[in-house]
């Protein structure tokens, strides 16, 4: 039980951590709306990503960066997100011992240091995003142009990134900590279960309609993993985690509704 109430408090800090990347991204791109509270904003949304679709937090926080940004600015500023996120999960990938391809695949996201990588990259996220919004009929914003998006490449975003990566660690710690709460975390290498954890979260955040990775992410985990564990107990601590993760969100949600409005960017 200890471990379980520490990967709940560990899980509610990574929360944090992927608000302020967004909170830097959006500083680093000259976000206009000084008085948005964007770590409310940001804890606040999340929870809406278990609602069918799974697509719904993005919506609402376009729909208040659109109040003080153009469509396509506010658009991009949300769909940078999860971009970054997936490519810090991709980075964690190398460290274990999972299949050879898929660890070199994983290294082809470093391709974004290059800006004209970056500029083709991220467009073709873009399209991607764009695809699943229309669909909601939420938005209808041609942004297939990249003369419109350049001034986005100019900075590499290394300090929201780290973050990133900071966030899927610190995540990967609270589901490392289910394992360990059923003993069956000696069943693998420390960084074999880092690698496989951002691989099945990689899985439960691109499949589409899949609200919050529900389903997907322990698909892929006993996938990976079949064979090497015992499977009772490792399903537990999945359920465990899942059970942690949500308790998480919901718990962020509960506290960013007690954070008062006020400057957070470009605050002097």
């Amino acid at each position: 039980f200890l471990h379980l109430i520490a990967s709940f408090l560990i899980t509610c800090i990574s929360l944090i951590f992927n608000a302020l990347a967004w909170k830097y991204l959006l500083e680093l791109f000259k976000f206009n709306g000084a008085k948005i509270n964007t770590v409310k904003l940001y804890l606040k949304s999340n929870i809406l990503k278990y609602l069918p679709g799974g697509i719904w937090h993005f919506v609402d926080r376009i729909r208040v960066l659109r109040q003080s940004n153009s469509s396509i600015d506010s658009f991009v500023l949300v769909a940078l997100e999860p971009f970054l996120m997936l490519i810090a999960a991709l980075l964690w990938i190398p460290f274990g011992q999972i299949n050879i391809f898929i660890r070199i695949t994983s290294l082809f996201p470093l391709l974004i240091i290059i800006p004209k990588s970056r500029e083709i990259i991220f467009n073709r996220f873009l399209v991607y995003m764009q695809g699943k919004l229309i669909k909601s009929n939420i938005i209808n914003t041609n942004l297939d142009s990249p003369e419109e998006m350049k001034k986005n490449y100019n900075k590499f975003p290394f300090k929201p990134l780290l973050l990133e990566m900071i966030f899927i660690l610190s995540r990967f710690i609270g589901f490392f900590l289910c394992l360990k709460a059923f003993n069956i975390s000696n069943h693998l290498y420390f960084f074999d279960w880092i690698s496989t954890f951002a691989f099945a979260w990689i899985c439960g955040l691109i499949v589409p309609g899949a609200p919050g990775g529900i389903g997907v992410f322990e698909a892929t985990f006993l996938l990976l993993t079949g064979g090497i564990v015992i499977e009772g107990p490792f399903i537990l601590s999945l359920l465990c985690y899942r059970i942690v993760s949500t308790l998480a969100d919901i718990t962020m949600y509960s506290l960013s509704r007690l954070i008062k409005n006020k400057r957070i960017i470009y605050s002097k």
